[in-house]
């Protein structure tokens, strides 16, 4: 009786189904086993142990598809002219053995490493002692073990044969009743033959093992999916309409066979195109981008786009008229969240530790890294193989235009998005227009949009790699040996992972019971909605009456209806600024100017006036909550900007905490505007600004956990919080920021007792700057008992490097920005370029080097620290200007390069009677005014960092003031300006007011405060 007539016998009841499957594979198996093949990666070595599992998972499909034929099919008998069965069945097996290989890895190498130690295992290297494990795991005996210790398990793997066998049963039933239409419609009336393969069967599933896949013939392709697909086929009579009206920028469809509860679209492959056809491609997703935002579209990553020439090609449009859940109280976040961003189609970035990865419809770089730590396995193929956890490869997608030839060095040929930004914006407005000016053709009766309303899109009530991360932390040995643990278990990982809040509220308890049943049977859960109504659907058929706050026709009806100029300008704002986070430069580098043109007038009234620009562009550009959503006394006001996560990566989204690029900085500026001008709309902004920051202190003073993480640093983290809550508040009189910013001192200290970093952005030294700052101000003792700890941490490192041989300046990658703790969407970062090796030079300049350290040591001793500080301070500036000294450089600017160290030269009294520190700062004036001026006006590394040096040497400034003049005039709406502080339009604004009202602007390059 074989494996399949056994699984069918009907005295079997459905749920005992998998025990009689895994009884008559275990009777089956081999008593010797199998020893693994060549390819031992990952856990291919420990396919014999579960093949026996999928030979029988094989043979169940075989019989079922017999059954569908009319008769049994033999292996070797073929299966005649419409499929291959032998050779369906082999890939079948081939990549179940894979998935099952996976369920089982972690508990198989428990075992494997039980062996090894206890010496049960005695081949004479570590190669043939897996050899003799597998061996001995894959025979009857071993299989029967494994059930006896590892019920679990069998049952994981028997139900994942059973669900996966018919799965491909039933996919083979729906071609062979639908092959007519399928050559008819999708494949040209051409006959493809035998269906030779059907891809897809390794991945995750859905509704009892379900998951999209391509059946593959000789010459031709076909996409099966196990839903319905409805709503592409409307649209692509939606894009239809469009092409008729956007000649030059027509978009490339999908040909769709739709049937009840399940379809076919057309397989595209990717091809390359020529360089003039690269510009059409980026205008056609610059339309894309149109239809997806009116559509409500979300969750366009690089997976569901295809390059097939010059035409971006949607292949999964299931998530359109997606609801929204709750809105976040930032209101910069909730407008990020209303916008074309939503899409996914846009920069959508990955961070880790070391890089980034752009996953959004535009990025998915090939040849690289996934940037986040994934469960791997080390020793693959020996008795040492052991779990671990690494960032695991990226091979990329299809989804980059390549010129066309060059398909082998691809890598290569890839286009740059960023370089494309213009050509996406036209796109978008041509498309943004059509819509807007035939509002009519979309809403109403007989409208595009009503063409969706009965059709089923897929909700995505949270991330669904959560669900996928419970599925693999859940095969864990320990929950594989007893049934009541691993249902147990399940739930406390679920609560684990956060799956506790759906649609915006506390999950309830039926739409607990149906993720945990689709888990349960490792499939990933499915919630489905119909866009005109408002119930929702589970994968095992729930519905739930008005489950979502408004249909999602409303939605879109109410987003085409609000369609405007001044909407489109925002969106194009948003468009430019995204691919602006895929720029290929590296943070901090200088970029010299152009030739030096005679200074334009650069008097205080000219200044302010350009300065008062600045603050009302960023006034206009301030993201508020809706007016029915806050009372006025209460609004919360923040901004959309790029920022550098951890000092090095690019990304675009709602400011973040910190002072030198999140809102805190934006802040400070408008209060010294409203300071200069008395304007009080001004310092009303500042206030609204920075309104969060009192109430996200209280929470991080709950979690200690991350405070290291955020790090004490003037620019970065909580010591330049507690800088800027000072400054504003004795700027504009607001007591409720001198409180908070006493709080942010005590955080601020305790970040730095655990921290690495040392310099001025992100670490130490950073931190005794602003704590000094804070207390000379408030007369805090406890910012001056801060203070003299992170005076002693950095005097102790300075004297541990120097007994090293080595430079305290070789400082650790700036912490993460507060961003991170504010806001929860940071975790997203820049594209494609993975960073190379850190480079061996030490840091340079004032922001990250010894500068930076020695500039805060001294001024603590001038401060009453005492010569102890004094002595490491000097010795740090001093090392800061050997570098200098021994290589000059071209880089002018204050973060990394020579105006940086001269400054904190310049700031230091006790270095003015040191000939060599001395003779260095006017050397280093004259160099600096003899090199090229930056073409960047911020503070960080341009114009504005330059002037603060000129200024602090009683240098005349009219220059530099000329160049910030004319930078503030040409940059009047520039498309993706940063409002940040640092690199923004707010340090620019800084650097106005500098260069004008030298004497009522403190300086925030050195960390002054008022009268201070």
């Amino acid at each position: 009786m074989s494996v399949a007539e056994t699984w069918r016998y009907p005295q079997n009841p459905a749920h005992l189904e998998w025990a009689a499957f895994a009884a008559r594979v275990l009777a089956g198996a081999a008593g010797d086993g199998a020893e693994p093949g060549d390819d031992r990666a990952g856990v291919r070595g420990l396919i014999p142990v579960v093949e026996p599992f999928a030979r029988a998972a094989a043979e169940v499909a075989r019989w079922e598809i017999g059954r569908e034929v009319g008769h049994s099919i033999e292996p070797g008998s073929g299966g005649g002219s419409e499929l291959d069965v032998d050779a369906v069945a082999a890939g079948f097996r081939e990549a179940l053995a894979v998935r099952l290989a996976r369920l089982a890895a972690r508990t198989l190498v428990l075992e494997l490493n039980t062996a090894r130690v206890s010496g049960r295992l005695g081949a004479a290297d570590a190669e043939r002692r897996f050899a003799e494990f597998v061996r001995a795991a894959s025979g009857r005996a071993g299989l029967a073990m494994l059930q006896r210790r590892y019920p679990v398990l069998i049952r994981l793997l028997a139900q994942t044969c059973l669900g996966r066998a018919a799965a491909l049963a039933e996919l083979v039933r729906r071609f062979r009743a639908d092959r007519p239409e399928l050559v008819r419609v999708l494949l040209h009336g051409v006959d493809p033959g035998p269906l030779l393969a059907v891809d897809g069967f390794a991945g995750d599933g859905h509704r009892g093992g379900r998951a999209v896949a391509v059946l593959r013939f000789a010459d031709a392709a076909l996409v099966y999916k196990p839903r319905p697909v409805g709503v592409h086929r409307v649209f692509n009579e939606v894009a239809q309409w469009c092409n008729s009206r956007l000649a030059p920028w027509d978009l490339r469809t999908l040909g769709v066979v739709e049937r009840a509860g399940y379809g076919w679209t057309e397989f595209v492959a990717p091809e390359g195109t020529d360089p003039d056809g690269l510009d059409r491609f980026y205008h056609r997703h610059g339309v894309l981008l149109a239809l997806l935002y009116v559509l409500d579209g979300t969750d366009i990553h690089f997976e569901n786009v295809i390059a097939h020439r010059d035409h971006p090609v949607l292949v999964d449009v299931e998530t359109l008229f997606h609801p929204r859940f709750g809105r976040s109280p930032d209101p910069a976040a909730a407008a990020l969240a209303e916008s074309v961003y939503r899409t996914m189609l846009l920069p959508r970035m990955v961070v880790g530790d070391d890089s980034v990865l752009d996953i959004s419809g535009l990025g998915g770089e090939r040849a690289g890294r996934w940037p986040l730590a994934a469960p791997d396995w080390a020793g693959a193929g020996t008795d040492r193989m052991r779990l671990v956890r690494r960032p695991p490869g990226f091979a990329g997608a299809a989804n980059r235009p390549s010129l066309a030839g060059t398909k082998a060095d691809a890598t290569k040929t890839e286009a740059e998005p960023g370089r494309y930004a213009e050509a996406v914006v036209e796109g978008f407005g041509a498309a943004y227009d059509l819509i807007q000016g035939s509002q009519s053709a979309w809403i109403g009766p007989g409208g595009l949009l009503g063409r969706f309303a009965e059709h089923e899109v897929r909700v995505l009530i949270r991330d669904t790699a959560a669900y996928a991360v419970l599925l693999d932390e859940s095969t864990h040995p320990d929950l594989m040996r007893e049934e009541e643990r691993y249902h147990r278990t399940f739930r406390e990982l679920r609560e684990q992972l956060g799956l506790t809040v759906a649609l915006g509220e506390p999950a309830d308890d039926d739409l607990a019971d149906d993720e945990l049943a689709e888990l349960l049977a490792g499939d990933i859960p499915v919630f489905t909605a119909r866009p005109g109504s408002a119930d929702l659907w589970s994968g095992p058929g729930r519905r739930r009456p008005d489950a979502l706050a408004e249909t999602g026709l409303a939605a879109a009806e109410r987003r085409v209806r609000a369609l405007s100029r001044a909407d489109r300008d925002r969106q194009e704002w948003i468009i430019r600024s995204a691919l602006a986070a895929r720029s290929p430069d590296p943070p901090h580098r200088f970029r010299a100017g152009p030739p030096a043109a005679p200074p334009s007038a650069a008097g205080p009234k000219h200044l302010l006036t350009a300065a008062r620009d600045i603050g009302d562009r960023l006034l206009a550009q301030a993201c508020r909550a809706a007016a029915d959503e806050r009372a006025a006394s209460e609004e919360r006001i923040n901004w959309l900007g790029l920022e550098l996560l951890a000092d090095r990566f690019p990304h675009f989204g709602p400011l973040g905490a910190s002072l030198g690029t999140g809102y805190c900085g934006v802040a400070l500026f408008l209060a010294q505007l409203a300071a200069v001008t008395g304007d009080a709309d001004y310092a009303r902004a500042a206030r609204q600004a920075v309104r969060p920051l009192p109430g996200l202190l209280a929470r991080l003073a709950d979690r200690p956990d991350r405070l290291a993480a955020i790090g004490s640093g003037a620019w970065a983290g909580l010591g330049g919080i507690s800088y800027g809550l000072a400054h504003i508040g004795a700027l504009i009189s607001e007591l409720e920021f001198a409180e908070a910013a006493i709080l942010a001192t005590d955080l601020a200290a305790r970040a730095a007792a655990d921290e690495t970093e040392h310099g001025v952005h992100g670490g130490t030294a950073g931190g005794l700057a602003a704590l000094l700052a804070v207390h000379q101000t408030t007369g805090s003792a406890q910012a001056w008992d801060a203070a003299t700890a992170c005076a002693d941490r950095l005097v102790t490192s300075q004297v541990m490097a120097d007994q090293a041989g080595a430079g305290a300046d070789h400082i650790a990658p700036d912490h993460p920005d507060p961003a991170a703790a504010a806001s929860a969407h940071a975790t997203r970062h820049q594209p494609h370029h993975h960073p190379e090796p850190s480079d061996p030079t030490p840091p340079t300049g004032f922001s990250h080097g010894p500068a930076g350290i020695g500039w805060a040591l001294t001024r603590f001793a001038d401060a009453g620290g005492g010569s102890r500080y004094a002595e490491a301070g000097l010795t740090a500036l001093r090392r800061a200007v050997a570098q200098h000294t021994d290589a000059p450089g071209t880089d002018p600017s204050w973060c990394r390069g020579l105006a940086g160290v001269a400054l904190a030269v310049a700031d230091c009294p006790r270095a003015q009677t040191d000939p060599d520190l001395s003779g260095f700062l006017a050397a280093a004036v004259h160099r600096v005014r003899e090199l090229p001026a930056p073409a960047d006006p911020g503070l960080c590394h341009g114009g504005s960092g330059v002037l603060e040096l000129l200024a602090a040497m009683g240098e005349s400034v009219d220059g530099y003031a000329g160049r910030l003049l004319a930078a503030a005039e040409a940059s009047d709406g520039a498309p993706a300006a940063s409002p940040g502080l640092l690199s923004g339009l707010s340090g620019l604004g800084h650097g106005l007011l500098r260069a004008g009202f030298g004497k009522l602007v403190a300086p925030v390059l050195l960390l002054r405060l008022p009268g201070g």
